[in-house]
């Protein structure tokens, strides 16, 4: 996209260099970014990564709920926090005063995006629906991450990443075959899939924009992009007219194929039989040539027949091992197998470190804080963190003097009027 057609107003100050605000390839977006917890606020990441101007709106009386994810007493002292918001700035706005409201209408006056995440109705009930911000910023492309989407019966449901996880059918799938009750996952997972997606294709928008000049409401249901992580499911029960089921740590085609116990305290790691050479390679590296000449287990669909029993073959030889250990000796023999990652192993891992993917984000109420980077790095626009999460209201002045050309007075008077909190 070219920088004439998708800038937004002159941008105030010197020009950027690499240690300012201002770098990358989106340089010249500016996004006034409305989300809070997971979704939003990890999509808006993805544009600040590669030098958007994201400026978050917040307020100490309405806390963003990611401020607290640690249990923390101190709001400056989250690390979820502290990841999702990388390379932005904050502004503190109470948008229930209609003083607020109306500041808030002069930011995306100067804005390219803007992003929500809010449950139905709420951005309207503000008077900062699409309608209305259209008016004061013409071309806007505007994000809406409503977890049911904004039409249909369900729409006013309010949903988070672990319901939506049932509610496509995710958790049913993610568990074990003989399991009484649903594994599931311990995080928000959709969270970040459909924040990638909202990512892309506000993208897609500001490319459109810079062809036609015209911007647009984007609506991203989350539970439809939930949904496409089971479309294998869906695919397999269109063509078979079987009910889907769950596989556990087993596979459908390749075997022997799971989780499996390493030495020490709940460590395990993950092999993939993924043809019959492999499976004649590991049975030669854990010492089982009679596996090997078995000829009941020399195709797929006969390991597994007989899971159960290879499994426990294999997890005796891996007991023995520490997880990095069956990694590399497995990955030595052409088998596909991956270390299951604590904390420590992330940060101890020779291939991110490499790579830079954990920085020092240098914040300044969480020295040491080892935190990701950008996971892809492109050759000529490489993106990554240049500056830590910002503290509550950090740049509220910075951005209404700079931005919205307010000049001392004006801020003082929104200040004494509680506007700024």
């Amino acid at each position: 996209m070219s920088a004439a057609a998708c800038s937004g107003p002159e941008r105030i100050g010197t020009e950027p260099d690499d240690t300012q605000r201002g770098r990358g390839p989106l340089s010249s977006i500016r996004v006034a970014d409305f989300s809070h917890i997971a979704a939003g606020p990890y999509s808006t990441l993805q544009l600040a990564y590669f030098g958007a101007d994201v400026i978050k709106v917040e307020s100490s009386r309405h806390l963003d709920g990611w401020r607290t994810r640690d249990g923390n007493a101190d709001k400056e002292e989250s690390r979820p926090f502290a990841d999702h918001n990388k390379n932005k700035r904050s502004v503190s706005i109470d948008l229930k005063h209609p003083d607020g409201v109306r500041l808030a209408k002069r930011l995306v006056s100067v804005c390219d995006v803007v992003v929500e995440n809010f449950s139905l109705g709420v951005m309207e009930r503000l008077g900062l629906g699409y309608d209305v911000l259209r008016k004061v910023r013409p071309g806007l492309v505007m994000m809406s991450l409503q977890g049911l989407g904004r039409s249909g019966p369900r729409r006013d449901w309010v949903t988070w990443g672990p319901s939506l996880m049932p509610l496509c059918g995710l958790t049913y799938l993610w568990n074990h075959p003989d399991a009484p009750e649903p594994t599931g996952s311990q995080t928000s997972y959709p969270d970040y899939v459909v924040a990638l997606h909202a990512a892309t294709v506000v993208l897609a928008a500001l490319r459109r924009r810079d062809r036609t000049g015209d911007g647009c409401h984007l609506e991203l249901a989350q539970s439809e992009v939930t949904a496409t992580m089971i479309g294998e499911a869906f695919v397999d029960a269109y063509l078979t007219g079987r009910d889907p089921v769950p596989h556990g740590n087993g596979h459908p085609q390749w075997a022997p194929h799971g989780c499996y116990p390493c030495a020490g305290e709940d460590r395990w790691c993950v092999i993939a039989v993924m043809d019959d050479t492999q499976w004649r390679s590991l049975a030669d590296l854990i010492g089982r040539g009679d596996l090997r000449e078995d000829s009941g287990l020399g195709s797929a669909e006969g390991r597994r027949r007989r899971a159960a029993e290879l499994d426990g073959v294999i997890g005796e030889w891996t007991r023995a091992r520490t997880p990095r250990e069956v990694m590399e000796l497995c990955q030595g023999h052409g088998i596909a197998a991956g270390v299951v990652a604590n904390g420590e192993d992330v940060v101890a891992d020779p291939n991110l470190s490499s790579r830079g993917f954990l920085v020092d984000t240098d914040h300044p109420r969480q020295p040491g804080l080892l935190l990701p980077s950008v996971a892809v790095h492109l050759s000529a626009t490489p993106g990554g963190v240049h500056h830590p999460a910002p503290l509550l209201g950090e740049h509220t002045r910075e951005v209404l003097a700079e931005v919205c050309h307010l000049d001392d007075a004006d801020i003082e008077s929104l200040d004494c009027a509680e506007v700024l909190r």
